[in-house]
């Protein structure tokens, strides 16, 4: 019989809880921040609390985490969770700090899926996804149908144009024009000309 193998050993991920004020944004960050990203991941704490600890490097900047760290800043903490990636080369450092950002650009959304999931969540939870209501709406199947739009044609040159009946008197137009509207064959304008023919 075949000896087993002893199992691997895992190596633990020591995260520490350090002073804010002990944490420092890497200067040349090449990832713009919206204020807008700092309000929604600050929600996301409040509501879920801190489960995405930092990355710094042995001088305590920041690798991974920016985003998170300026939403800490902006609930007011005084402390934030950090694990220092005191094994990586300073050139590592700066390849990992560039393919976080860049590597989250390679995935989708699977529409259904997520529709899926959200609809199984109740209003309020719903309102802590990140997503703003009108992307919720369009997901959700629950937008408002695009208006058609109506294409408006200049009326004709002859304003009134009654079956070939002379006009006599106003009360034998109104007359005409109550049978002619009548008739859905028949479409009716109105001008400001008189029946001379002059403006």
């Amino acid at each position: 019989m075949a000896k087993k193998k002893p199992a691997a050993k895992t190596r633990s991920l020591a995260v520490e809880d350090r002073p804010i004020d002990q944490v420092k944004p890497y200067p040349g960050n090449p990832r713009r921040i919206e204020d807008e990203a700092v309000r929604k991941v600050a929600e996301s704490i409040k509501a879920y609390g801190f489960r995405q600890h930092l990355v710094v490097d042995v001088d305590g900047v920041i690798v991974v985490g920016h985003v998170r760290y300026l939403a800490a800043k902006l609930l007011g903490r005084k402390t934030v969770p950090v694990h220092v990636a005191e094994d990586l080369t300073p050139a590592q450092v700066r390849a990992y700090r560039i393919a976080d950002n860049r590597l989250g650009e390679n995935s989708e959304w699977d529409d259904g899926k997520l529709a899926t999931e959200i609809r199984q969540l109740d209003v309020e939870l719903r309102d802590q996804l990140g997503f703003e209501l009108e992307q919720l709406d369009k997901l959700l199947g629950d937008a408002p149908a695009p208006l058609t739009p109506v294409t408006v044609r200049e009326p004709p040159a002859m304003a009134w144009v009654l079956l070939g009946v002379p006009l006599v008197d106003f009360g034998e137009i109104a007359g005409l024009v109550d049978q002619a509207s009548a008739n859905p064959a028949v479409q009716l304008f109105t001008t400001t000309s008189d029946f001379t023919g002059k403006e």
